[in-house]
């Protein structure tokens, strides 16, 4: 082994290493920091971009960023621009040559975290810890392609969820994560001109369609780590996307989408989706097509071996709209729908299903950082993204490969999902790569069918209807559950409601430009927990992470 290890640095000491920056089509990672920049940048520019969703390319940021009057910023404004060109800028250890390489960088995150209500669930939850290496491999071909693929050791979501996990280091073979990677892509394309361009992607990723606190009712990153293929053509007044994206064995999402800036302060957007059970549909991968036209419920028309008449295949609308009425805000509404029943239909057996979202976020520059002001109510329908099956509802459901896996359900749009109303406020200020804190409240009023154990997915396979599971399932025309058979009557939220109240906050440090130390204390109020008639728990938390960025400190 010594022999090996020897050979294999003497190998990597004599290759011919420089720092090479970003790829002009790399990907930026939904969640990242520099859309809350961007943002923050654009609302001080009282301006919003055509395309409000993410991961976008360094190329499409860039042109941005082009847009905005740099002379005009505030001393806030230009620190937070410039820390999105510098994070662009930033080197990677490279081989290759200029034109052609490939890259390697490396971050080491280890974080603690403890909890004092196991029936509670973790605020600070599987979504947002880190792994504890967390390291990419990718490969740049002048500005026209990038290839990355993430390496990091880190537990399972599995092991995340427990209670009694207080450290994200793999400590047993059972905490070890072998789905990697979650985050995995080729990205092609390249610049018309100054201002338009096309981008293809192909990979598993997380997306957002729409900035939002909650997380966007049409797509958010709730949905993680999911197969896809992107086409986006786009410029700075207009933009079109076609996506592909599997939900699952014979289950591709197709939608396209149509976004549009009339005015610098204005942003419209009209998403179109269908979801057939059944293999991939060349149909729904043309561009410029409606999908409704093809009338797929006659197409898949009884393909799950249904007991009665049932359409397999399910439609999807989104609406999203982007606003600065003034500097310093932006005001947004975002919209979702999976079936509205027209006056004419009066069809009790198919309830409506759509969310509605309506937001204010305000970025005020005060000294050398940003104040940052959040307001966002959130409405969803009990049958938002519930159809007649499991199998053509708007979720993704999955195990992983470990011991002891959890079952996982993760809705398509807000991680809050159907049958629920909230809001979310927010206040916070962060002075860029120097310190920041962020305060955030949210309230839930939970129904059943907002939780999975509720919904009777629990098992199901792809015989769903072959053994009677349709019995067990919530929607009014297949089910034997009384509680649900007038479903379409039924308001969000439904039966005995949980009323979630959870206050968090996030407290940055960076005292050097290659780590930081970040604190997350919260504390959770549960009413009707379970949704049990007055039952209360209540629990504490806090969570402490330290980020050391390897790479960069190696280069400095």
């Amino acid at each position: 082994m010594k022999k090996f290890f020897s050979i294999i640095i003497f190998s990597l000491m004599s290759l011919d290493f420089f720092a090479s920056s970003r790829g002009e089509q790399e990907l930026i990672k939904a969640g990242h920091w520099v859309y809350d920049s961007l943002a923050a940048v654009c609302t001080e520019a009282n301006s919003v971009y055509c395309y409000d969703e993410a991961p976008l390319t360094v190329q499409q940021i860039k042109m941005i960023l082009d847009r905005i009057d740099y002379e005009s910023l505030s001393s806030a404004g230009k620190k937070n621009y410039d820390s999105i060109i510098s994070y662009f800028n930033e080197k990677k250890w490279t081989f290759g040559s200029e034109d052609f390489n490939v890259g390697f960088s490396l971050r080491v995150i280890p974080e603690a975290q403890y909890k004092t209500n196991e029936d509670v669930q973790w605020i600070y939850d599987r979504k947002q810890r880190s792994p504890f290496v967390d390291s990419s491999i990718d490969f740049k071909c002048h500005e026209y392609f990038f290839g990355s693929t993430d390496i990091i050791v880190a537990q399972p979501q599995s092991a995340r969820l427990k209670n009694d996990n207080y450290v994200n280091v793999p400590y047993s073979m059972e905490t070890v994560d072998i789905n990697f990677p979650h985050n995995a892509y080729l990205s092609a394309g390249f610049m018309f001109n100054e201002t338009s361009g096309i981008n293809m992607r192909l990979g598993v990723l997380s997306k957002d369609y729409g900035r939002s606190s909650i997380g966007s009712a049409i797509l958010s990153r709730n949905l993680y780590s999911t197969p896809e293929f992107n086409l986006n053509i786009y410029s700075d007044l207009l933009s079109y996307q076609t996506n592909i994206t599997m939900l699952g064995l014979d289950r591709y999402f197709y939608f396209h989408n149509f976004s549009i800036k009339p005015t610098k302060k204005l942003s419209l957007s009209i998403l179109e989706g269908a979801l057939p059970y059944g293999s991939m549909d060349l149909r729904y991968c043309i561009p410029f097509t409606f999908f409704h036209g093809y009338a797929g419920w006659w197409d898949y028309k009884n393909k799950a071996n249904s007991p009665d008449e049932e359409y397999d295949v399910a439609s999807y609308l989104g609406l999203k709209i982007n606003y600065t009425p003034v500097k310093y805000l932006r005001t947004y509404f975002i919209f979702a729908m999976n079936q509205f029943q027209m006056p004419n239909e009066d069809d009790r057996s198919i309830p409506s299903g759509y969310a509605a979202q309506l937001g204010l976020e305000s970025f005020i520059p005060l000294k050398e950082g940003y104040l940052h002001l959040g307001l966002e109510t959130y409405y969803a329908l009990p049958y938002f993204m519930i159809t007649e099956s499991p199998n053509w509802s708007f979720v993704k459901t999955y195990k992983e490969t470990c011991d002891n896996s959890a079952t996982f359900y993760e809705w398509i749009g807000s991680p809050l999902g159907p049958d629920t109303i909230a809001f979310k406020l927010d206040a916070g200020y962060e002075v860029k790569d120097k310190w920041g804190v962020n305060f955030s409240y949210l309230f839930a009023a939970c129904g059943e069918l907002s939780n999975p154990d509720f919904c009777g997915w629990g098992g199901y396979d792809y015989d769903f209807f072959s053994e009677n599971r349709q019995l067990n399932w919530v929607y009014p025309k297949n089910t034997n559950n009384d509680k649900y058979k007038n479903g379409a009557s039924l308001a969000s939220p439904t039966g005995t409601p949980e009323f979630r109240n959870i206050v968090s906050f996030k407290c940055d440090y960076w005292p050097e430009s290659w780590l930081c130390i970040t604190a997350y204390p919260g504390a959770a109020f549960i009413f009707n927990r379970g949704h049990e008639e007055g039952k209360f728990d209540l629990s504490f938390e806090f969570a402490l992470c330290a980020k050391f960025d390897i790479t960069k400190l190696s280069l400095k």
